[in-house]
């Protein structure tokens, strides 16, 4: 009588009888006293101004409720993860992605002014304790483990039913927290994972962006906390990166005008934020504001005696060598070499950087046997260090296939091109996986393989199209590439014909 009593209630429903039945097992109760928590959660959720549509959607909610009740009294990091998840991505959830909160890249004040609450330092103190919640989340069936991937997802109506289970001031602060767990977990450029973990917070990246930045800006009390800053700093890296450069600079300037109010004006975490925009700026063709954040974030760091100076001077080298300014930049780049051999060593991650950089200039000056060498041992350190497939040693390859056309050493250009253009597919990096196809057209033009160069050239200018829009630069030399491919074509083809 009581079980059908129950199903009553439940509607019927098998998505509210699953969790039931889940909740039964987990707590072992009676159904006498599982129907009377029913009838009071239905009673406050019928109260309250947000209640469901529907009647159906009513009782999910009231058996997910009582189900979180229960785990909150049991566990309350896990309750209160499955809220802060709520404010993310539903899938792919991990312990590392949370614990990158742990490991704070900035100075000992501002590890100090990281104020998380007291239950997410306990839920990340060590994975042991973050399976454990996850273990008591699984059991009560309102998450679930990716097959084959040490990952988890929550079902999207669990994750709507969380998100508006927060009252006004918990969403407030989850949103504060999403956004600083997210940042956070936006990795350095040398780490061997670096592009896969990029791929996997593009989605987090997103929610935060969509759902919690405005709320932010709108928040007089958090919006220039130390960790929020940091977070929309790591935002901002993270599509400077994937080169989503218009909201990159928003938020790079959200932070740097938070971080000019919060510390001085000479303070570490305000002159990173420079020298990313300086990258920023640089790589939308903005050469004076680019130059402008380099140089204050240079003189910054020096006056701190920070060796981080030298990541800065190699950064304006590059930046002298793509406006032509070969002297300049050659001055720059050979003195932070010899300073980076002596600070850092030879295979130092910063060293190849600069390695690289010099390659790139010894090649603009024409000089291309320098350029070789240096391309080369950035080439030999990054594939030591970083590994094969990262992009870092994925740009010199392609740079190496660069120098050996300009050299007519088209074989060895073709398998430069063709070893790069696989890494770039993998990485997911569509924009310089297409450069490498053009120019693979190029050496196919070269070699007279005219077919070949014009299936790259067609390919190119389709995905430029595509990636950067009809009228852009890049999109424009691959279509007149292709003509004159075809144009020779149709030439070769007039003359067989008239010697026929």
């Amino acid at each position: 009588m009581q079980l059908q009593d129950l199903l009553d209630l439940l509607g019927g429903l098998p998505l509210a009888i699953s969790q039931a039945a889940t909740y039964l097992q987990q707590i072992r109760t009676s159904l006498s006293k599982y129907i009377t928590l029913y009838k009071q959660q239905w009673k406050s959720l019928m109260k309250a101004d947000d209640k469901p549509l529907h009647d159906y959607a009513g009782s999910i909610w009231t058996t997910w409720t009582i189900s979180f009740e229960a785990i909150n009294t049991r566990n309350e990091p896990a309750a209160k993860l499955l809220l802060l998840w709520a404010n993310l991505d539903n899938k792919d959830l991990w312990y590392e992605l949370l614990a990158n909160t742990r490991v704070v890249r900035w100075s000992k004040r501002q590890k100090a002014e990281m104020d998380f609450p007291d239950w997410f330092k306990q839920l990340i103190r060590d994975e042991p304790t973050f399976n454990n919640a996850i273990r008591l989340l699984l059991n009560y069936s309102l998450v679930e483990k990716l097959e084959d991937l040490e990952t988890y997802a929550t079902h999207p109506v669990v994750h709507q039913w969380a998100f508006n289970f927060q009252s006004e001031e918990q969403q407030r602060e989850l949103s504060v927290l999403a956004i600083t767990v997210i940042g956070l977990a936006v990795p350095d450029p040398d780490r061997k994972d670096f592009s896969s973990l990029q791929r996997r917070l593009q989605s987090h990246a997103e929610v935060c962006w969509a759902l919690h930045f405005r709320r932010i800006e709108e928040d007089t009390q958090s919006r220039d906390k130390p960790a929020i800053l940091i977070g929309i700093f790591g935002l901002g890296m993270l599509y400077l990166d994937q080169r989503n450069y218009d909201r990159s600079e928003k938020l790079l300037l959200r932070s740097l005008r938070g971080q000019e109010k919060v510390y001085s004006h000479g303070h570490e975490a305000v002159l990173l934020n420079l020298n990313s925009l300086g990258t920023l700026y640089k790589n939308k063709g903005k050469s004076k504001e680019a130059e402008s954040m380099y140089q204050r974030a240079l003189e910054g760091f020096q006056k701190l005696g920070d060796k981080t100076e030298f990541n800065i001077a190699s950064n304006l080298g590059a930046l002298y060598t793509s406006l032509g300014r070969l002297t300049d930049a050659e001055h720059i780049l050979e003195e932070t070499l010899k300073r980076k051999y002596q600070a850092f060593g030879p295979d130092d991650p910063s060293t190849l950087f600069t390695l690289h950089d010099l390659g790139t200039l010894y090649k603009a000056q024409g000089d291309l046997a320098k350029a070789e060498n240096m391309f080369k041992k950035a080439l030999l350190g990054r594939e030591k260090l970083l590994g094969r497939e990262h992009r870092a040693t994925l740009v010199t390859v392609f740079n190496l296939g660069i120098m050996y056309s300009a050299q007519d050493k088209l074989p060895k250009a073709e398998k430069m091109y063709k070893r790069a253009l696989e890494g770039f597919k993998e990485i997911g990096d569509d924009l310089e996986a297409n450069k490498v196809v053009y120019d693979l057209g190029i050496v196919y033009h070269k070699q007279g393989r005219l077919e070949d160069a014009a299936a790259n050239f067609q390919l190119a200018s389709n995905e430029y199209e595509k990636l950067l829009g009809k009228d852009q630069l890049y999109t424009i030399e691959a279509s007149q590439q292709l003509e004159q491919v075809r144009e020779e074509q149709r030439r070769l083809a007039d003359e067989t014909t008239t010697e026929s």
